[in-house]
């Protein structure tokens, strides 16, 4: 690395992290012993810190050989820079991916590259899906609202329900596409290959519609966990190529965002849905207010080309509290569920 942290060719190619004088100083004291870094995504990778006597700068050089594919798994490149910190007892990494746009990519076999999706196959797949999203919407309404069911309970602290975990959110969306495409082939929290601890939320594979949706769930309690989505999002268009799939897939992907809110009577949280949840996951152009913006910096990208692609307007599903739900809902609760699509060869056009 060079003293902006940068990694160089030599680190690439010999497959070794050479240090830079000031990050020598890190980990010098561990020289010869086995030590544990933990990635920005925490995942855990293991290293030999190595001391090697250079003749011709007469001095000593230090490099972080790995043990399991670091380079590899962060598919780093040249110019890709690290910064890492000590504090008391472990080490952390934070990476920061260079943009290699002007840089011929390398051509591999490993995966096929993404190909582009005619304007039909896209609208006839957003047909598709949302009527299957409109199919898990009514379940959730026949659960809610005609067998005068919540499965959830009430907070400690006061009688706003919990929520329902976002398993419930893929489950119900992957039934419903089954019981109108039962040759598709559904799994639940997918391995991504070379990255360790990663997983996609679900994945449905359906060959006589030729396509593949990964799919990522996310419950909105807040815009935190709006900003978490869009990670999420960012992660599956890096990483879609590494997600296993049958030897003969269907060529054409999607990314699928699902995402439930909820709230009592009026409240910022209804504010922030109306003026951001619901435009994003229509397509529409959002416009974060500065305030907002500083409480949640990853916000700031949102007018990038990651809302263009998003289609499906959501429902709403009102639950009264006249049902006589075996919990105590307080005021009438709006309950939402949100259904995104995002084309991959869009994505990486």
């Amino acid at each position: 690395m060079n003293n902006k942290g940068e990694l160089s060719k030599s680190d690439i190619k010999n497959n070794r992290i050479y240090l830079d004088e000031n990050t020598s100083e890190l980990f010098k004291q561990f020289v010869n012993q086995k030590i544990k870094i933990v990635d920005q995504d925490d995942c855990e990778f293991f290293f030999d810190v190595t001391k090697h006597w250079h003749e011709r700068k007469h001095s000593s050089i230090y490099y972080l050989n790995q043990t399991n594919d670091f380079i590899i798994q962060w598919d780093l490149k040249e110019g890709d820079s690290l910064s890492f910190k000590y504090d008391i007892d472990s080490f952390t990494v934070d990476i920061t991916k260079k943009s290699h746009s002007d840089v011929p990519k390398e051509t591999t076999n490993s995966f096929p590259e993404a190909v582009a999706i005619d304007e039909k196959s896209k609208t006839d797949v957003l047909c598709t899906i949302s009527q299957t999203y409109q199919s898990a919407v009514d379940e959730y309404r026949n659960t809610f609202v005609r067998n005068s069911y919540l499965p959830t309970k009430a907070s400690q602290s006061s009688l706003v329900i919990n929520g329902f975990t976002e398993r419930n959110l893929t489950f119900n969306f992957c039934h419903s596409y089954l019981k109108e495409n039962p040759n598709a082939i559904v799994w639940q929290e997918i391995p991504i290959n070379s990255v360790n601890r990663q997983h996609v939320d679900s994945i449905i594979i359906d060959k006589d519609k030729d396509w593949v949706f990964f799919i990522e769930a996310k419950r909105l309690y807040d815009l935190t966990h709006f900003e978490l989505l869009l990670k999420d999002l960012e992660r599956i268009k890096e990483l879609h190529s590494n997600i296993p799939l049958p030897p003969k897939h269907p060529t054409n992907k999607a990314i699928i965002l699902l995402a439930d809110h909820y709230f009592n009577g009026e409240s910022k949280k209804k504010k922030d849905k109306d003026e951001i949840y619901d435009l994003f996951f229509s397509g529409q152009h959002v416009t974060v207010d500065p305030e907002i913006q500083n409480d949640h910096p990853g916000l700031k990208e949102i007018n990038s080309t990651k809302i263009n692609n998003v289609d499906i307007k959501d429902p709403s599903i009102e639950i009264l509290r006249e049902n006589n739900y075996n919990i105590s809902v307080g005021d009438d609760l709006v309950y939402t569920i949100f259904c995104g699509v995002c084309f991959i060869d869009e994505m990486e056009k």
